[in-house]
């Protein structure tokens, strides 16, 4: 059989059990584990498969520390990330813009373990009205500017500092796009969460449909 193919089917049956909290199982081929942490980082799921692989004896060292320092460093990413947000929030809060988390920092909170759902960087849809001021207050947090917008993306800007990337969006499909007209509402479906006028979150049918819709453009796009 391919090996990618093994690996696969491995990879796939690792991460099965880790959803339905069973107990790993071993491989039943022969395995390079050095080059299947390859494989799994590849895929950005190393972290995952550590929480499964880690209690297996059959691991080598050297291959299982690569493992355990991966899913180290994505648990400090994962809780910069998360502690660099919550100050976005609070300063959006203070500057009374209506502000609504989007994709991963979402996403994350249905996983069993939130460093399991990896991001690159953090979403936020803001009411076109407290756009400017949105970014003036990225800019007071000490946020740089990426660069402007073009054809292609003319519905978010990005911003960094550091290793945190922030996508601020003005809507959450570009302009021309067919979906446009459906999305340009999503605040008049928002929930107002609770113990805060200016935070929302998207309904489940728009969640679910969102995410299928995001999904579909990496799929076209890459």
């Amino acid at each position: 059989m391919d090996l990618y193919l093994q690996y696969g089917g491995y990879l796939s049956k690792l991460l099965a059990s880790l959803i339905k909290g069973e107990t790993p199982p071993k491989p039943n081929f022969e395995i390079d584990w050095e080059k299947f942490f390859e494989f799994c980082k590849s895929h950005k799921v190393e972290n995952m498969v550590y929480s499964q692989v880690k209690n297996l004896s059959l691991v080598p060292k050297e291959a299982l520390k690569k493992f355990s320092e991966a899913n180290a460093c994505m648990c400090v990413a994962e809780a910069k990330q998360e502690i660099l947000s919550q100050k976005i929030f609070s300063a959006f809060e203070r500057e009374k813009v209506s502000y609504m988390p989007l994709k991963g920092i979402v996403i994350k909170k249905l996983y069993p373990v939130e460093n399991h759902r990896t991001s690159n960087d953090v979403d936020i849809l803001v009411k076109q009205k407290d756009f400017s001021k949105a970014e003036k207050v990225l800019q007071g947090l000490g946020y740089n500017f990426l660069g402007g917008s073009n054809r292609d993306n003319d519905y978010h800007k990005g911003y960094s500092k550091g290793v945190v990337h922030i996508e601020l969006h003005s809507h959450l499909t570009p302009r021309d796009s067919l979906q446009s007209e459906y999305f340009s509402t999503a605040f008049d479906r928002a929930i107002p969460c609770q113990n805060s006028p200016y935070r929302f979150a998207m309904t489940d049918e728009d969640l679910y449909i969102y995410t299928l819709y995001h999904l579909y453009k990496h799929f076209v796009k890459g």
